[in-house]
């Protein structure tokens, strides 16, 4: 008679997947001072995650952090964003779940900070300061967005 055990089980073969990100994927009005966070379907390796340059966010840089209960890197940028701006960030096949298995393909997502400049007014007329306007003139002005 063979003994049978049930604890068997086949390895981790599945590939982990990004999935949500903040800021979500085509948001916009993002604020300047945001982090970037993806959020992984399983525990991953956080060696993988940090070491290196497997997330990436385009035109800035700074610095990556893995959260094992949340399961979550968080980008922080070594300042702000610019505003009005697109970024596109990246997750490389580089990363790794905890049995090693690597993301099947990179995973990409862009978003747009805010529009933080004021705008100014560039032209008026008449022109500031103008006399002998006549008092049914059309008074307009024109801003610089």
């Amino acid at each position: 008679m063979s003994k049978f055990d049930s604890n068997l089980s086949a390895p981790d073969t599945t590939p982990p997947t990004v999935s949500s990100t903040d800021p979500a994927s085509d948001a916009v009005n993002v604020n300047i001072n945001s982090v970037v966070t993806a959020t992984f379907d399983e525990a991953m390796k956080p060696d993988s995650i940090t070491i290196g340059s497997v997330f990436t966010v385009s035109g800035i840089t700074g610095t990556v952090t893995y959260d094992p209960v949340t399961m979550t890197a968080t980008f922080t940028p070594s300042g702000n964003l610019s505003d009005s701006t697109t970024y596109t960030a990246t997750i490389t096949t580089g990363v790794m779940d905890l049995s090693g298995n690597a993301m099947a393909a990179d995973y990409t997502w862009s978003f747009a900070t805010v529009d933080t400049t004021q705008p100014t007014v560039s032209s008026t007329s008449p022109a500031n300061g103008a006399t002998g306007v006549a008092i049914n003139s059309i008074i307009t002005a024109t801003f610089s967005e």
